[in-house]
């Protein structure tokens, strides 16, 4: 006799239901002497979600200076940004924009603006 017998099924509407259907689909546990003993049961149960809302903080007030950074070929002083500072409001470059794991650098020529999620959008 096996160790271990998996027998798929749809959903029963009780566990007698279920005794039913292993017995009749399993003649490993096909014993009309004995009581059926499940061990494991493991229920997978799919249901449709709203999506979620992309939202994301309201833009945050306040300059963050001015950087020299060395930009087509020149030491240029550019803006710096806060990632909190952005809006969905087009910018051009050149600019920094510092975020707490990182630093991106917009390039003289490139446009950038966050989205509805946050994401930072940048475009030739």
């Amino acid at each position: 006799m096996p160790e271990s017998c998996t027998v798929v099924i749809g959903a029963p509407e009780h566990l007698d239901a279920l005794r039913k259907r292993v017995d009749g689909e399993s003649e490993v546990l096909a014993f009309p002497d004995r009581e059926v003993e499940i061990v494991t049961i493991r229920v997978r149960a799919r249901t449709q979600l709203p999506k979620p809302r992309q939202t994301r903080p309201p833009g945050r007030k306040g300059s963050g200076g001015r950087r020299r950074v060395w930009v087509s070929g020149a030491w240029r002083s550019v803006p710096v940004l806060q990632r909190e500072q952005l809006t969905s409001v087009m910018r051009r470059g050149p600019a920094l924009v510092l975020d707490y794991g990182s630093t991106t650098l917009i390039p003289q020529g490139w446009r950038f603006q966050l989205d509805r999620a946050g994401n930072l959008l940048c475009s030739k």
